[in-house]
């Protein structure tokens, strides 16, 4: 007989990892068995369906395995699913599921109070999860190797203006790509510093992960040092361009040393071949690269953008081929 257990992730990080925690059978109290039961008495406060998540709190992915499985399908569960996503029939058992689970967890004191304010601001999502990219991109794709989205003769050269001393900067973007990014696998085991990157490795990249400078503090001044270990290079300090493409990035962080501290990326790209608009895109997490924001607008700048938590601007950068992250 297998292991009977249920694993909850705590969808809420978009640079940091995520963070879980397992409800075995043979727990004492709150157990698999007390879990099951509290989800089939609150059915109508799951979503069985896709998520579109959000830049900030998205949520708990529950899944079931070993042999609750059978337990969970007498009860009408499926193996997986989304609690307090915002898109559950009812968002008062929704709620009611989210406290249970944040209370019955070990996380720390802190961190509980500011998911708990999350789950009490949660409001209903009727967006649209799909999202629409360049309609050559799967032709694109059939071509592309498998860590970039984007290939040599896939790239245009733009101009960006430095905020700094309005200097017009030649750099380069692709077209904005959902299919090389957006399957199962790659978004579970990618962040937003992969796709910023545009660096498909396979891993949860953190800034300074190739020079083992890793995230000792909750700064900001930490993400940028570790990128530039990683061989980033802020905007204004630019002045080779041999390493082609050279990419601009831009980073954001919540409130230094907060409870649920985490940072963000985004990556300039063009809105499709024909208009080659320049706009935004990035990838929250483990959800799925897109080039909207939290209020489901497009990203011209992402200074103006709905960012929820994220209020920190650590600067724009650049990516070229002497990056090395993992």
């Amino acid at each position: 007989m297998g292991p009977r257990m249920i694993k909850v992730t705590l969808l809420t990080f978009s640079g940091l990892e995520d963070y879980y925690w397992y409800y075995y059978d043979l727990d004492y109290e709150m157990n698999s068995k007390w879990l099951l039961e509290l989800f089939r008495d609150n059915i109508k406060g799951i979503n069985f369906g896709e998520t579109c998540g959000r830049l900030g709190f998205s949520g708990f992915l529950i899944e079931i395995d070993g042999t609750e499985q059978t337990i969970a399908h007498s009860y009408g569960l499926t193996n997986s699913f989304y609690i307090c996503d915002g898109r559950a029939p009812d968002l008062y058992q929704s709620r009611y599921l989210g406290f249970a689970l944040m209370e019955s967890s070990n996380q720390n004191s802190n961190l509980k109070a500011a998911i708990f304010q999350d789950i009490t601001n949660l409001q209903q999502d009727t967006s649209d999860c799909s999202e629409g990219g360049d309609p050559d991109e799967n032709l694109h794709n059939e071509k592309r190797d498998t860590l970039h989205d984007a290939n040599s003769d896939e790239l245009y050269t733009v101009n960006i203006m430095s905020p700094k001393t309005g200097k017009l900067i030649a750099v380069q973007a692709g077209l904005f790509n959902t299919t090389f990014w957006n399957t199962p696998e790659k978004q579970k085991l990618h962040n937003c510093y992969s796709y910023a990157c545009n660096y498909a490795g396979g891993s949860h990249s953190q800034p300074g992960g190739n020079t083992e400078k890793l995230l000792q503090e909750r700064t900001m001044k930490v993400v940028i040092d570790g990128a530039i270990s990683d061989g980033l290079v802020m905007l204004d300090d630019y002045r080779d361009e041999k390493y082609y493409p050279n990419h601009v990035v831009a980073l954001f962080a919540t409130d230094d040393y907060a409870d649920d501290w985490d940072y963000h990326w985004y990556r300039l790209v063009l809105n499709n071949k024909h208009e080659r608009c320049h706009i935004w895109a990035h990838k929250p997490g483990r959800m799925s690269v897109r080039k909207t924001d939290n209020n489901n607008e497009i990203i011209k700048d992402p200074r103006n953008a709905e960012r929820g938590k994220y209020t920190q601007f650590g600067g724009y950068f650049i990516v070229n081929n002497q990056v090395k992250i993992r």
